[in-house]
């Protein structure tokens, strides 16, 4: 069959990392060996042991051995015995004690679970062939349980696993290769390995190390081919993109330079604008210097004609002065006048005023006079007619009749008041303990709301692993009605634990949140079973899980023994099914299914060697352990026991306690029944109390009545008395008055005396005021004249202020101006000056290649005293410089620089990508060489193993053949087994899934054969490899192992199996190892000839019987 290709196709990914290959001196070794395949057989010493073989092995303490010792032979051992009496075990001993791990078993994690139950200590003792007449090689393995750790002795001294792993390899032996060694639990797997697996396998198993380390450095290279090629064009597009990007910069570079040139320009003609500026400043001063000097004559000039205006400006001046100062005089004598006039005005205003007071007095005085008569005549009047009113004395002789009923109303008041105070009483009472049972109430309830969301959280930790679950329990609990009996479950969300202390080892022990019994509903009725299966399972395609457990016999369900007698005869607390509470058919599916009934568990330690010897338990658990007890009856017998961690609670670790719910609910109905109690008798005294309230109402009307006609009497009784007492008050207010004396006439009298007075004084304060009012009107005249001279005094003076002020225009124009040209001469001096600073500087800071021309600038500047041009020229010359150099700006300021930086990168990649690419097309004549050695001796090989695995399933009656899959990447290559079972099919590739069981072990087994010629280890172990094999096939392939593993010089063969056909072909080179491990053991074992003679004999005497 033709190798069979491949084709990869890889994306361009030009986004990725461009990183620098660089090959490792591993990589880049030369292979130069070109050894061919070799078939020959091993070099066999005297013995007939090749080198590495085993000659011995010692185990103590080991999985299920006390103590065991045997040698195999240099070819074929058949390891046979019953299953469970230690075949596999001397397979672990080989793969461990030659330096393997548990994970190549397939069996344990950790090295301390092979370690004998009930010791702490195994050992492996492996002696290795040494050819040549050189000591053999002795592997001693040490293994602890308590610190789960080895300790290794190499010919009897202490030594690193290092050091052993070398003398393994060195020895060529291979156990961690299924095509040598294969173990019982890793016969599936062989199937499973990829073909780039099975390739790296078989070519390791050849011995072919040179075919080995050329595919693995052809893999290797092909990466670094890819690696470094992605590189190369990552490199090509990055120089293409770099010299485009040059490109654009060179444009700029030009223009920057031109720019240069025009700035150095401009500098030049910056260094000489000073110059110019100080020669134009200067000519400015002396202008400026000249027009001053005329300033100053003309002002001198116009000083000297205003002379004898001023003088005359001075004495008028004084004259106006003077009629002011009169004139200020007579206002204020003026002034003095008026207030004296004012004064007078005011004591007549005053003595008036008093006059008329007097005249109100007066009138005052006889209107009272009169109004005093004619009150007399009305209170007369009134008498009279208050006389006439009233009438005789009204009687009282009711009243008394009165208040006695009045009292006897009050009496039947009280008394019904005090009734209804204890009907509020005991009203206050019921209401105080209807609110008492109302809090408990509610805090009832809010303790059940607590509870139930205990529920809901552990049904929201279901939803995270067991979604389809509490859909299903979601549907359910809304559908409840169209079942015939209850459906319980999820049982998670309806147990308990009664003690909390134990949630991890219970849950660890119903199989944890993955748990199939935790998330299983139970139906207590069949139909309901495919009623709920119907609905969840087959119309929704929900994942659950679904169960009737029928009729659960409850003997089969109890504890073993009680909880005394499991304390105190092995230390332990409950059996699980103790632990639980919720309904029974949920405890009782759990011990029928998990017999959870049966499963002691503790919190303390305990002896597990002795639990697990008591032969009464199959699991146990306490602290942080779970326990499995594997029983055998081979050899002394015994127990093997897996230890497991247990797992942190996920559910139970929120719990229900089912009973405080219960007493809670009932506690509820109760407050509930009595809260309707206290509501009816509150009712009861609301009745009362209206009955109460109506009777009072009655009372109050009745004695409101009595009251209404008291007052009706005794209002009418102080109604005459209150008219007597009025009737006396007017008789003595008559008399007071008729009593009063007449005083009148005198006070009027003496006011008229003072009228006269006051008429006297007003005529005197009339004279004053006549004299006063002469004296002002003359004043009046006198200021009026001293006004006018101050008026005509200023007027002249004013005129010739403004005569003055014409005439002094012009010495204030003279002044201004003589300022003016002062102010200008100074500021063009300090121009001047500045410039010639600014010259001295000139020049100072331009670059060297400029500094001569500007010097001779300089002398000519200094020489004829000027330049031929003016500062504006010059500046007019900047300005257009500047703006040439503008146009010729660069985009990017940087470009000079980074142009030249560009350049050394461009030169870099470049030197780079000759050196890649001379890397590159070495390494490509590399891999073409070591491919052109490998492939052809590859080939080879598989075809010398196809022709044999083709022949070998020839032979019983199958076809067979092993091809090279090729690929681009050399990581991919790989070995493909076809085979064909049956006439009908064609070639199928081997896998895991497509053959069958028995199928895959012959075409593992015959593949192994047919490396039997080519393989180097010293020797190879399969276990178990004839399970599933039909009893044709397994005769024919037993009879190919034993003639190919039989040959001279074939490596030592190790084949185990629990089973065999009668009537096997067997020769003399092979070695039977049969294993008695049972209970019961002779103490001393005679010969095995006796026992085969033994059985021949037995075998006869039936035959010839028949």
């Amino acid at each position: 069959m033709p190798p069979r290709r491949r084709t990869i196709v890889e994306s361009d990914d030009e986004s990725a990392p461009n990183k620098r290959i660089r090959l490792t001196d591993s990589a880049e070794e030369d292979i130069s060996s070109d050894e061919e395949v070799d078939d020959t057989p091993l070099p066999a010493d005297t013995d007939g042991y090749v080198e590495g073989s085993i000659v011995k092995i010692t185990l103590r303490n080991f999985v299920t051995y006390d103590y065991c010792e045997f040698s195999p032979g240099p070819q074929l051992n058949m390891i046979i015995g019953p299953n469970g009496t230690g075949k596999s075990t001397i397979v672990c001993a080989i793969a461990l004690g030659l330096g393997g791990t548990p994970a190549l078993l397939g069996r344990a994690k950790n090295i301390a679970e092979f370690v004998k139950t009930g010791e702490d200590e195994a050992m492996i003792k492996i002696e290795l062939k040494r050819a040549g007449g050189s000591q053999n090689v002795v592997i001693q393995r040490n293994i602890t349980k308590s610190s789960n750790a080895s300790t290794w002795r190499l010919n009897g001294r202490s030594a690193p696993q290092k050091e052993i792993l070398s003398i393994v390899n060195g020895l060529n032996v291979q156990v961690d290769n299924l095509c040598q060694f294969l173990p019982q639990d890793k016969v599936a797997e062989f199937a499973q390995l990829t073909p780039p697996q099975l390739l790296e396998r078989t070519q390791e198993a050849a011995g072919a190390h040179d075919l080995l380390k050329w595919h693995q450095s052809l893999a290797e290279w092909r990466k670094v081919e890819r690696e470094m090629a992605r590189v190369y064009e990552s490199d090509a597009d990055q120089l293409k993109s770099m010299q485009t990007r040059n490109a654009d910069l060179e444009r700029d570079v030009i223009k920057m330079r031109q720019r240069a040139q025009i700035l150095k320009h401009v500098e030049l003609l910056q260094a000489k604008l000073p110059l110019v500026k100080y020669t134009d400043a200067k000519k400015a001063y002396e202008r400026a210097k000249e027009i001053l000097d005329e300033k100053k004559a003309i002002l001198a000039q116009v000083k000297r004609e205003n002379e004898p205006i001023e003088e005359a400006r001075r004495q008028y001046k004084e004259a106006a002065d003077i009629a002011q100062a009169k004139k200020a005089e007579q206002n204020d004598a003026q002034q003095e006048l008026r207030q004296k006039l004012q004064r007078i005005t005011n004591l007549y205003s005053r003595s008036d005023s008093e006059k008329n007071k007097i005249d109100r007095e007066i009138k005052s005085l006889q209107r009272r006079e009169h109004e005093r008569a004619t009150e007399i005549k009305n209170k007369e009047l009134r008498i009279q007619r208050a006389k006439e009113a009233l009438v005789e004395e009204p009687s009282q002789e009711g009243i008394a009749q009165l208040n006695k009923d009045i009292e006897d109303i009050n009496r039947q008041l009280n008394d019904k008041e005090f009734e209804g105070q204890q009907l509020v009483n005991q009203n206050n009472t019921l209401g105080r303990r209807k609110r008492e049972i109302e809090h408990e109430l509610q805090g009832k309830k809010n303790e059940m709301a607590a509870m139930n969301n205990v529920a809901r959280r552990r049904c929201e930790t279901l939803r995270k692993w067991q979604a389809d679950t509490v859909a299903a329990y979601t549907w359910l609990k809304n559908n409840r009605e169209k079942f015939s009996g209850r459906i319980h479950g999820p049982i998670v969300l309806q147990i308990d634990l009664k003690d909390q202390r134990y949630a991890d080892l219970v849950e660890t022990i119903l199989g944890g949140r993955h748990s199939n019994h935790l998330r299983a509903f139970v139906c207590e009725l069949k139909e309901d079973y495919h009623k709920f299966t119907q609905e969840v399972v087959d119309a929704q395609g929900l994942r659950v899980t679904v169960v009737w457990p029928g009729i659960i016999d409850r003997a089969s369900v109890k504890p073993l023994m009680s909880q005394e007698e499991l304390r105190s005869r092995h230390n332990l607390d409950y059996f699980v099914s103790e632990l639980l509470e919720g309904p029974r058919i949920l405890i009782d599916y759990l011990c029928s299914e998990t017999k959870i009934n049966l499963v002691p568990v503790g919190l303390k330690n305990a002896q597990e060697r002795d639990i697990a010897d008591s032969g009464k338990f199959r699991r146990f658990a306490f602290q942080k352990n779970t326990y499995e007890v594997r029983t055998y009856s081979y050899g002394r017998g015994g127990n093997q026991v897996q230890v497991k961690k247990i797992w942190q609670s996920t559910y139970l670790t929120d719990q229900v306690d089912n009973d405080a719910m219960r007493r809670l609910k009932e506690e509820i109905t109760q407050l509930t029944e009595s809260l309707k109690e206290v509501q009816m008798e509150i009712e009861s005294l609301e009745r009362e109390r209206s009955q109460s309230k109506q009777k009072l109402s009655e009372l109050h009307h009745a004695r409101e009545d009595k009251r209404s006609q008291k007052r009706a009497i005794q209002a009418q009784y102080q109604k005459w008395q209150k008219g007597m007492m009025h009737l006396q008050t007017m008789e003595m207010e008559l008399q007071s008055y008729k009593e009063l004396p007449d005083d009148n006439e005198a006070s009027i009298q003496n006011l008229k005396e003072k009228l006269m007075e006051s008429a006297m004084q007003r005529a005197k304060y009339a004279e004053q005021y006549a004299t006063v009012l002469k004296e002002f009107t003359k004043c009046i005249i006198e200021r009026n004249v001293a006004q006018l001279e101050s008026l005509q005094a200023g007027a002249k003076s004013d005129a010739v202020e403004e005569f003055a002020k014409r005439q002094s225009t012009a010495i204030t124009q003279a002044e201004q101006g003589c300022r003016q040209a002062t102010v200008d001469c100074n500021h063009k001096k300090s121009v001047a000056q500045a410039h010639m600073n600014e010259c001295r500087r000139a020049g100072a800071n331009l670059p060297e290649d400029l500094k001569e021309e500007f010097q001779e600038i300089f002398n000519k500047w200094r020489t004829e005293d000027g330049l031929d041009q003016t500062a504006n020229e010059v500046e007019d010359a900047i300005q257009s410089e500047k703006a040439k150099a503008e146009t010729l700006r660069a985009s990017d300021p940087k470009a000079m620089e980074l142009y030249e930086r560009k350049l050394a990168q461009i030169q870099a990649l470049t030197t780079k990508m000759d050196d890649d690419k001379q890397k590159l097309e070495s390494l490509k004549e590399k891999i073409t060489t070591t491919k052109a050695r490998w492939v052809p001796r590859l080939n080879f090989l598989v075809s010398r193993i196809s022709e044999s695995f083709g022949e070998a399933l020839q032979k019983i009656g199958c076809a067979g053949e092993v091809g090279v899959a090729e690929d681009e990447d050399f990581d991919k290559w790989g070995i493909e087994i076809r085979v064909k079972f049956r006439d009908n099919e064609k070639l199928q590739l081997l896998t895991g899934q497509r053959q069958s069981g028995g199928e895959r072990a012959v075409s593992t087994i015959l593949y192994l054969m047919s490396l039997q010629n080519l393989a180097k280890s010293p020797f190879r172990v399969v276990d178990e490899i004839n399970q599933g094999m039909d009893p044709r096939n397994e005769r024919m392939i037993h009879e190919q192992i034993v003639k190919g593993a039989s040959k001279p010089g074939t490596a030592q063969y190790f084949l185990i199996t629990p089973k065999l056909l009668p009537d096997l072909y067997y020769n003399e080179r092979m070695r039977v190892l049969c294993i008695y491990n049972g209970e019961w053991q002779p103490k001393r074992l005679k010969p095995l000839t006796e026992y085969i003679k033994n059985a021949r004999t037995t075998s006869s005497s039936a035959i010839t019987s028949a």
